[in-house]
C-alpha cells in the first residue's frame, strides 16, 4: 500500500505536461515529450522554496492538502 500510494524512496519530481484524463491519447503525449525535449531544452532550473501536497477529493479532481517549506 505503501508504494502504490505515497512512494517514499521512489518518488520523481517531476511536472505533468498532459495526461489521458484530460482528453489526451497516447500518440498526443509521444508527441507532446517529443516536443517538450525539443522547446524546454536546455531544461530551466529554478529555486523550490516549499513543496505542496493535494489530495483526491473526488476522482479527478485534487484540492490542496499541506504545504511543506524548504529549508534554504
Amino acid at each position: 500500500m505503501v508504494n502504490k500510494y505515497f512512494e517514499l524512496e521512489r518518488f520523481v519530481p517531476h511536472m505533468t505536461l498532459g495526461k489521458t484524463s484530460y482528453g489526451l491519447n497516447q500518440i498526443d503525449l509521444a508527441n507532446m515529450a517529443k516536443l517538450a525535449e525539443i522547446e524546454l531544452f536546455p531544461f530551466p532550473t529554478f529555486n523550490v522554496n516549499f513543496v505542496r501536497v493535494y489530495r483526491e477529493s473526488s476522482p479527478n479532481k485534487y484540492i490542496k492538502y499541506l504545504d511543506i517549506p524548504l529549508k534554504s
